[in-house]
């Protein structure tokens, strides 16, 4: 994609080497997501435009020898940045692979729902794809474009979803953090100093260790310090008295969620908000790269770099209303005021047109983006649907001074320290146009993320948790957005600064910088240390087994019956496994390690993304699942198997453990066995 992406992010230093990987991918999903929907291109066909997609612009590029040598000569020069791009790239990789390599099983936290909805994308013909754990209803309450990106991937390089999980996630920290290093390395006028903007950002935490330092009496060293409580600082407050409500033990009992991006990138779940981190870094370089002083040349046919660039954001803002809707009206905004602030002021030499036309372009990535997001947004049915009650909800709240001060405290401090220097030396700025597109850049990332970082204050969503829990996912999906706006802004502008700054004045904000970053850096050694280190499963002799094996440390028949249904489940087969009501436990294992839908799987889950909405769907299942496990006859098994529409029974350790083995012992005698491993048979029900 290089010798596309150079013309399309021009100042940015690897000349988009970064932004392009993450760039096509989108693209590539976005072609596949449409063409699906439309019941015209299915996923199978996806590898011929992800891989043929970057080979032909490729080959369109290479065979004029003008181009090549062009090319060639620009490669050249820029040969310190793009080494450096990819050495940012293999290096995030790896090590986010080794985490995941010390701890592959997809059991823990939400892990398991992940991979359902990765797996049920990669098997999946046209769109929207089944819900696994809802088998034979359409998946369309919840965010899809994440996992059909990883989906894709999985079908490219026809990869098991237990084995791909752990390449697909260290993958998307990679393509955020190379990214952000690329931008970073932009603003701050240094490969160095991107690599510093990119670590604060994405690779350090906030000064949490010091209050559980205060309750400890004493210094705590990083394995000592409680990385999970990380996510939780600033607590919420009673919905009638407007007070925080403290525990037995002294603390609130009930917190806001206060995720900052290491804690998403190492924590392993691919969330919408992980993969929209990713979005969110590709955005801010095409933002910037609106600044660029070639935005208003002609580069591919009629229209301008700006327009197509501005074509490139409409489609984006699509692809984040599709990943994580709760991004797109902050980073709406920043596209509308970058797209404001640089539009030419003259044209074919007739300036009251060229103002119309220029203004009118301004709009169109806002116009664009809902029409990307059409065909999900048309399916779409939102879980909150009762009419009594508002999507959202006015309210002023002024979180906790101390909790808001201690996540906040570093950023805030380092955005003021970049404002001092360039109050300090603003008069050097004078006449300098790139110094002045700087700082506007700048202005508009700190408006941005200020307001994200402020909204909480004066609404929430109503989503599922209401009541004492109402803020909790208002703040969680603002707070990240502002915590990368505002991360930008801070470190970029205090480095850029700095560089211009007189060198007492240097010396003095540099030290100060450091003293600030000191805590925050504990915070983020604490929860790579416990995710890293802390949490891997040990083996007798305390070594750790490194594996990309997601079904570990499961059975090895187990594993063998899930690679049989990986490659012999075909479209519409259901897969019936053991049940429990609820979530956050190993039911529903199966259907999340293979993609094959299942019954009913996590039944809280199910309820979030509106199962019964449109009439009841848990309980009927449930029963008929208990009725097929207890086997209290044949016909009323057999019927029930039928009503579920299950090809496929799977009897592993779980159900062995949990169900009586005279009611097992009539189903395997029964049923005949598709796959046996072990103490594993996969059953096949008669059509």
């Amino acid at each position: 994609m290089l010798p596309l992406s150079r013309h399309v992010f021009p100042n940015l230093p690897d000349g988009g080497l970064a932004a392009g990987r993450i760039g096509w991918l989108v693209a590539a999903t976005l072609l596949a997501f449409w063409g699906a929907s439309l019941y015209t291109l299915p996923l199978w066909l996806s590898p011929l435009w992800l891989l043929g997609g970057p080979l032909l612009i490729f080959a369109l590029t290479w065979r004029d020898a003008n181009k090549r040598a062009e090319f060639r000569d620009w490669m050249r020069q820029n040969q310190r940045a793009l080494w450096a791009s990819d050495a940012v790239f293999v290096a995030t990789f790896a090590f986010f692979l080794w985490v995941r390599l010390r701890n592959p099983a997809l059991s823990d936290l939400e892990k398991p729902m992940d991979a359902a909805l990765m797996g049920a994308a990669s098997r999946a013909t046209f769109l929207p794809f089944e819900n696994p754990w809802l088998a034979g209803v359409p998946f369309t309450n919840y965010y899809y474009f994440g996992p059909l990106m990883s989906g894709l991937l999985l079908r490219v390089f026809a990869t098991p979803v237990f084995d791909g999980y752990n390449l697909v996630q260290p993958l998307f920290c990679a393509l955020f953090v190379s990214t952000l290093w690329s931008l970073g390395a932009a603003i701050a006028g240094s490969l160095w100093r991107g690599v510093v903007v990119a670590s604060v950002v994405a690779l350090f935490g906030h000064f949490e260790p010091l209050r559980q330092m205060r309750e400890a009496g004493k210094p705590l060293g990083i394995s000592e310090i409680n990385w999970w409580s990380t996510s939780r600082v600033v607590p919420d407050t009673n919905e009638a008295t407007r007070q925080i409500v403290l525990g037995s033990d002294g603390k609130p009992q009930f917190w806001t969620i206060n995720e900052y991006p290491l804690f998403t990138l190492s924590i392993g779940d691919a969330h919408a908000h992980f993969y929209a981190l990713s979005l969110a870094a590709l955005l801010l370089c095409l933002c910037w790269s609106l600044f660029a002083p070639q935005s208003t040349q002609s580069t591919l046919g009629r229209l301008t770099h700006r327009r197509w660039v501005l074509l490139a954001l409409g489609a984006l803002l699509g692809a984040i209303v599709l990943t994580n809707t709760w991004d797109a009206p902050f980073y709406a905004l920043l596209v509308l005021l970058c797209a404001i602030f640089t539009r030419p002021k003259y044209f074919d030499g007739d300036k009251g047109r060229a103002n119309w036309r220029e203004s009118a372009c301004c709009a169109l990535p806002l116009l664009l983006a809902p029409v990307v997001a059409l065909p999900y947004l048309r399916t779409l049915q939102s879980p909150v649907k009762d009419p009594n009650r508002k999507l959202w909800q006015f309210e002023l709240w002024l979180p906790p001074l101390d909790g808001f001060a201690l996540f906040w405290g570093g950023f805030l401090t380092l955005w003021l320290l970049a404002f001092a220097a360039f109050w300090i030396s603003r008069r050097a700025q004078n006449g300098d146009e790139v110094s002045r597109t700087t700082s506007i850049f700048l202005g508009f990332l700190s408006l941005c993320g200020f307001g994200a970082l402020l909204s909480p204050s004066l609404f929430y969503i109503n989503g599922f948790f209401g009541g004492d829990l109402r803020h909790q996912d208002t703040v969680f999906k603002f707070y990240l957005q502002a915590w990368i706006l505002l991360g930008v802004a801070a470190s970029g502008g205090a480095l850029w600064m700095l560089a211009q700054a007189r060198l007492r004045w240097r010396r003095a904000l540099g030290a100060l910088w450091i003293a600030v970053w000191c805590a925050p850096f504990l915070c983020a050694g604490s929860v790579l240390w416990m995710r890293a280190v802390g949490y891997a499963p040990k083996n007798s002799d305390g070594s750790v087994t490194l594996s990309l094996d997601g079904s570990f440390p499961r059975a090895p028949g187990e594993r063998d019956a899930l690679q049989w249904l990986w490659h012999h489940a075909t479209r519409g087969d259901v897969v019936l496994e053991a049940f429990k009501p609820g979530s956050y436990h190993e039911f529903g294992r199966v259907s999340a390690l293979t993609g094959v839908s299942t019954p009913l799987g996590w039944s809280q889950h199910v309820g979030f993304w509106g199962a019964d909405n449109d009439g009841p769907e848990i309980e009927p299942r449930r029963i008929l699942i208990e009725s097929v496990w207890n086997w209290p006859d044949d016909a009323t098994a057999l019927a029930a198997l039928k009503e579920l529409n299950v090809r496929y029974v799977f009897v592993g350790d779980v159900e062995r453990r949990i169900y009586r083995p005279e009611a097992l012992q009539r189903l395997q005698s029964t049923l005949k066995p598709a796959f046996t491993s072990g103490a594993t048979t996969v059953l096949q029900v008669p059509r």
